[in-house]
């Protein structure tokens, strides 16, 4: 068995590039690749950036291989000690191929930009032998620039980087890139395509395609099957490889393609950054024992796996679906690996879930799932997060249906010493060791996060440091680079500091954070104030925009945040804008029940706490529309609006009209609408307003 690196084997490089050989010959030059050109002569450096699609690695693999570079050495570079350890005696050109992107680079990313400075400014900056070409999706490379703590090297990458959007293709080009993929058909796969020209520039004119259009103009010119072949690829991409993927399994009977897709996608999921297990696909049963070996034997009896001619299936889809580099065959483009897990989350479910990697089933989004489905995934996610895998558990999109994070949330609160360790165990799918608490507030899980809080505090478990471990994590989740600031473990009083003085750039704190999140009314509540004493201890003063960030909250209940800060705050400071005013234009124009009653409830609660302080105009119309008389105190006006929400909440729910005498009101009411305000506190707890 061997083991090979691409820093230390250059021909696996030379593989690579050759690999796009006949795909270069039909590369079309377009602004975006001269400006890349002319950042790298001048620079050295080059990162470009843009979507799925767009051409990146084409356009990487294109310079590498023109005639300005033709006596150069090309390395392409797959983990940070390769640019550290190699030894450059002759002009070298080195490619990095979509950094930024993963948990593989979230794990060393610390290191990774530590390198790419050092490399830079030792090797590249001055000296003229070296080039380096990064390519990287946008949304990747913005959040890795946020743990950027050097500004030399925050403004050097920034003056690298070319965008892809800023370099929109004009219909000419379109049309040549297109023209030079149905060539590239004809060529490579014997496909004919016959098509009015002028109709289909018409089309493509108009088309927004959510993917790259070099890689849609791709996928049409290489679709085999005419009924197939139709401009809805450029709408929609991702349905029609899915359905490509799938038409190419299930009309091979020999489970040949099948078994094919499997392995690919263990192979290219390998743990290891720096060393990939060598096979070739020509020795099926060792690729079948190596995914024995990565799952088990269940996996392979489960899908029916087969060895026989997986070297003759890939050759049979390569360049549409696959591409050959060195020895081993892989998914020509992200999309088709993205989507060939989706097809079999689709059809082989439970074999899926517990067996495939768990880069892979980061990717799978939840829809429709039966019960027994949802248990299965929340089995699996207990067990990562048992072997430590926190920031890559907690980053699945299953994590996008609120309903799997209750099933979770179920399930952990059955297992008390599961939780009492997680809430000690450093994460180890990340370069940051923080425990479960933290990611959970980091990615805004906030039921989870509130479980796990619930049971610190009820257990002992250091719930002080946890507290703040959860709050680090929803100043992390404003500011990425701001989880550089600290390490674990942690002492309280330093993540406390540090927690207290958080301000992003837009001026919010963590006060605002809280209050703007979905947290419900009573946790955002609690956390709120424990926050505002250690102000106090402090001798701090909340920040005086609190009050406009409570009422920007529309989509859940903030009645007693809105009655804790208006008790914190100095009356000088409250009294200095019209609020009230501002609320009755909104009551006005609600069309939403639910919200109206919040927002009525906040104009009794600012009419108690003595800021009646509202235009003659704007309380003509409210009263008018309302149908509220015109009173000449607080009280009376007090007690019309708590009849106006008792209407309304009668539409809502009949008359049930619960209690929940534990809330503590500041200020005084009259006995009609502290009722009112007490109950629309329970009522409104965990319904969002509107959507």
């Amino acid at each position: 068995m061997q083991f090979i690196s691409f820093a230390f084997f250059p021909g696996k490089t030379e593989s690579y590039l050759k690999a796009y050989t006949k795909v270069n010959r039909h590369y079309v030059e377009t602004g975006l690749t001269k400006a890349c050109k002319e950042k790298l002569d001048k620079l050295g450096m080059v990162v470009l950036i843009g979507q799925q699609g767009s051409g990146k690695t084409l356009t990487a693999v294109h310079i590498m291989s023109s005639t300005s570079y033709a006596d150069w050495g090309k390395q392409k570079v797959i983990s940070w000690e390769d640019l550290l350890v190699s030894k450059f005696t002759k002009n070298t050109i080195l490619y990095i191929d979509n950094l930024f992107d993963g948990f593989l680079f979230n794990q060393g990313v610390e290191k990774w930009l530590d390198s790419l400075c050092y490399f830079y400014f030792e090797c590249i900056k001055p000296k003229d032998n070296i080039r380096l070409i990064i390519t990287a999706k946008t949304d990747a490379k913005d959040k890795a620039c946020s743990f950027i703590k050097s500004d030399t090297l925050q403004y050097l990458i920034n003056a690298c980087t070319v965008r892809e959007d800023q370099f929109l293709l004009s219909i000419e080009e379109k049309m040549e890139i297109f023209d030079h993929q149905i060539e590239l058909a004809r060529e490579l796969k014997g496909i004919d395509i016959h098509f009015t020209r002028e109709k289909l520039k018409l089309e493509l004119q108009n088309k927004k395609c959510p993917l790259g259009f070099p890689l849609c103009a791709h996928m049409y010119a290489f679709e085999k099957q005419q009924s197939s072949r139709d401009t809805y690829i450029f709408d929609n991409p991702r349905t029609y490889v899915r359905n490509h993927i799938g038409k190419e399994i299930e009309n091979d009977k020999t489970n040949g393609v099948k078994t094919l897709f499997v392995f690919l996608l263990f192979y290219h999921s390998q743990e290891t950054t720096h060393f990939t297990e060598t096979l070739d696909l020509k020795y099926g049963r060792e690729c079948l024992e190596f995914l024995k070996r990565k799952c088990s034997e269940d996996l392979v009896d489960k899908m029916q796996l087969s060895p026989d001619n997986l070297s003759e299936k890939a050759e049979e889809l390569e360049d549409s679906v696959l591409i050959k580099h060195y020895t081993m065959f892989e998914f020509k483009h992200q999309i088709y690996l993205e989507e060939v897990s989706v097809y079999f989350f689709q059809t082989h479910f439970d074999a899926v879930v517990d067996h495939f990697p768990l880069s892979i089933l980061r990717t799978y989004e939840m829809h429709d799932n039966t019960t027994a489905e949802v248990t299965k995934l929340v089995d699996r996610i207990k067990k990562e997060l048992k072997g430590g895998a926190m920031s890559e558990a907690l980053s699945c999109k299953v994590f996008k249906e609120p309903e799997f994070e209750k099933e979770l949330c179920k399930a952990l609160e059955n297992e008390s010493q599961l939780m009492e360790n997680l809430l000690s165990i450093p994460d180890k799918t990340s370069g940051f060791k923080f425990p479960i608490i933290f990611w959970t507030s980091k990615y805004k899980l906030s039921k989870l996060s509130k479980v796990f809080m619930e049971f610190a505090e009820n257990h002992q478990k250091d719930a002080l440091l946890q507290f703040y471990l959860a709050r680090f994590g929803e100043c992390c989740a404003a500011d990425e680079n701001f989880i550089t600031k600290a390490s674990f473990p942690t002492h309280i009083k330093e993540l406390q500091d540090m927690v207290l003085d958080f301000e992003t750039s837009a001026g919010k704190t963590i006060i605002h954070l809280v209050l703007l999140s979905d947290k419900s009314d009573d946790d955002a509540c609690r956390i709120i104030t424990q926050i505002i004493e250690e102000l106090r201890k402090s001798s701090l003063t909340p920040s005086k925009s609190l009050l406009n960030c409570v009422l920007q909250q529309k989509q859940y209940s903030r009645l007693q945040c809105l009655m804790k800060i208006l008790h914190a705050l100095p009356k000088s400071v409250t009294n200095k804008k019209c609020y009230v005013s501002d609320l009755v234009k909104e009551a006005a124009s609600s069309k939403n029940t639910l919200l109206e009653v919040e927002l009525l409830c906040r104009i009794g609660i600012f009419v108690a706490h003595g800021l009646n302080i509202w235009t003659r105009k704007n309380v003509s119309a409210f009263l008018s529309e309302r149908k509220i008389c015109n009173p000449a105190g607080t009280n009376e006006l007090q007690n019309s609006i708590a009849g106006q929400i008792e209407k309304r909440l009668e539409i809502i729910n009949g008359n049930d009209f619960s209690v929940d005498e534990h809330i503590s009101i500041t200020r005084k009411m009259t006995p009609e609408f502290l009722t009112v305000v007490k109950g629309c506190v329970t009522k409104l707890q965990n319904i969002k307003l509107e959507n």
